[in-house]
């Protein structure tokens, strides 16, 4: 995300706009206020940061240049992305995951509470049919292949390791 994407509201809101994959026209969100101010906060944090190890390069929302930063190199790589979610799920205790898990997350979360058009909608998929069959109400082998994939990824790493 650039920061010229982040555009600030009169009402103190932030909407953002986002650049999907496989599509032309960038769509666009209006973060809720929590959402704004925790990325106000996280540009506040890097930029102080970047002032103590004397970086010369800053985040600006509503300005050009990366948002999301990990150096001064610029934009965070997905390599970068998976890291750092591979560490944060370490950290926390939980099985590894993929940044598309949070997509099925909010898909299955919202279609217990929303119309599942609108939900559809708001997660960028044409009709149902891709919502459904693969988010919401997955089929018996899919979800069974997965979770084998799991138990095998689990498994994997509890095995005792062979020494020298």
């Amino acid at each position: 995300m650039d920061g010229a994407d982040c555009v600030e509201m009169p009402s103190g809101r932030l909407r953002i706009f986002l650049r999907e994959k496989g599509k032309v026209e960038p769509r666009e969100v209006e973060l809720s206020r929590e959402t704004a101010e925790a990325l106000r906060s996280y540009a506040e944090a890097f930029n102080r940061m970047a002032a103590i190890r004397r970086w010369p390069v800053r985040i600006r929302l509503g300005e050009p240049g990366a948002v999301w930063r990990n150096s001064t190199r610029g934009r965070w790589s997905y390599g970068d992305v998976l890291a750092t979610l591979r560490a944060g799920c370490s950290v926390a205790g939980v099985p590894e995951f993929r940044p598309h898990a949070l997509r099925r997350a909010f898909a299955t979360d919202a279609a217990s509470t929303l119309p599942r058009h609108v939900v559809a909608r708001a997660g960028g998929w044409q009709g149902l049919e891709r919502l459904d069959d693969h988010y919401v109400q997955p089929r018996g082998e899919v979800i069974r292949e997965k979770l084998s994939r799991t138990e095998r990824g689990v498994l994997a790493q509890n095995r005792p390791r062979e020494g020298p």
